[in-house]
């Protein structure tokens, strides 16, 4: 607060910085909603590697999770698949 004082003779609340800058424009969070409506099966992997493809704007999945959680869109974290599948795999039956 001193050199605050000293630098701007002023002690009144200094602007908040943020964090980084967002990665993904509203063209792109657009262009999420739209793929999801399209597909909604899509798993949040399979998004990130559209966007970088389709996009050219490389994304981890986690940054791709947090615009989904803020479009509140709902998320898909795995490929389906039958349960009777899961359980194969799961127990190791149906291996070759």
């Amino acid at each position: 607060m001193l050199r605050q004082k000293r630098e701007t003779n002023n002690l009144s609340p200094l602007k908040q910085r943020a964090g980084a800058k967002r990665r993904l424009q509203a063209k792109h969070r657009r262009w999420l909603e739209k793929a999801l409506a399209q597909e909604p099966d899509a798993t949040i992997t399979e998004l990130a590697e559209q966007l970088s493809e389709k996009q050219q704007v490389t994304v981890s999945r986690a940054t791709v999770c947090r615009e989904l959680k803020e479009l509140k869109l709902a998320r898909k974290k795995r490929v389906s698949q039958h349960r009777s599948a899961i359980i194969e795999n799961e127990l190791g039956f149906g291996a070759k």
